[in-house]
């Protein structure tokens, strides 16, 4: 479902793949629940020390990842077994914020839902 936060800027609720990497443990891999062009919000299986920049790369679809640097705020509420965190972002490598863009009005247009295919994460309809 799509939504806009208290700042006014678009999310849209998106089981996405993606990976953190992190100078220490390696490329982490886990898997979004709400996106933004500002904010994201994601699960890992391994705990992220908080208030750090982490390279963060978003599969938007098949073969098609977005790269961005954000820094991990808070975190939130997860299922058993796993780690949830809000993250800012700070700033995209060129050319994936304007991708990112089009993804996220694509997702709140269709209103797809959470848990969609994390490889191509938008059914046609």
């Amino acid at each position: 479902m799509a939504a806009t936060d208290r700042r006014g800027t678009r999310r849209s609720d998106a089981a996405l793949s993606m990976r953190v990497h992190h100078n220490e443990r390696g490329t982490i891999t886990g898997t979004t629940r709400n996106v933004g062009l500002r904010d994201i919000l994601f699960c890992t299986k391994i705990p992220l020390p908080l208030r750090e920049t982490y390279q963060i790369e978003v599969c938007l679809r098949k073969d098609d990842w977005i790269c961005c640097h954000a820094v991990v705020i808070r975190t939130e509420p997860a299922p058993l077994g796993k780690c949830a965190y809000a993250a800012r972002i700070l700033n995209f490598s060129p050319g994936c914020e304007d991708r990112f863009a089009e993804r996220l009005d694509e997702m709140t247009f269709r209103n797809v839902p959470a848990g969609s295919a994390a490889a191509e994460p938008v059914a046609s309809r």
